[in-house]
């Protein structure tokens, strides 16, 4: 996997990801198989190419939480049968933001919005698990 031209493969831990991709932050994507150019070498059939959001002229955004509760859950069936409740204490909250838009100074740097831009995003998950 390539992020922006980058591999996001640690070597020197088994061949897992650097970094985790939020979702919200690629703009394109493109799986290569089968007979691809020497440059994806280390790839055994299939790479997957990511290339990420930039800002623009005008400023965009948005936000968001998900959250998952045990309690909202109905028990398994397994679990019914054998007379065992549900655990309620499990929680999984996921939450983050995205902002992009252009770096100017009004009358002094980038006035017409055209030259530099920036996009940012940040995405956390708070667990408790049982």
């Amino acid at each position: 996997m390539t992020i922006d031209g980058i591999t996001n493969i640690d070597t020197g831990d088994n061949g897992t990801n650097m970094v985790t991709t939020n979702l919200d932050t690629i703009a394109e994507f493109k799986v290569v198989t089968s007979s691809y150019q020497a440059e994806y070498g280390r790839a055994v059939g299939a790479h997957l190419q990511l290339v990420t959001k930039s800002g623009g002229q005008d400023f965009s955004g948005s936000a968001y939480w998900y959250q998952r509760r045990n309690k909202w859950n109905a028990n398994n069936w397994i679990s019914n049968r054998n007379g065992v409740k549900r655990d309620e204490t499990a929680k999984r909250d996921d939450f983050g933001f995205n902002l992009g838009g252009p770096v100017f100074i009004p009358g002094k740097f980038n006035a017409d919005k055209k030259k530099l831009f920036f996009f940012a995003s940040l995405e956390m998950q708070r667990r408790k698990d049982p």
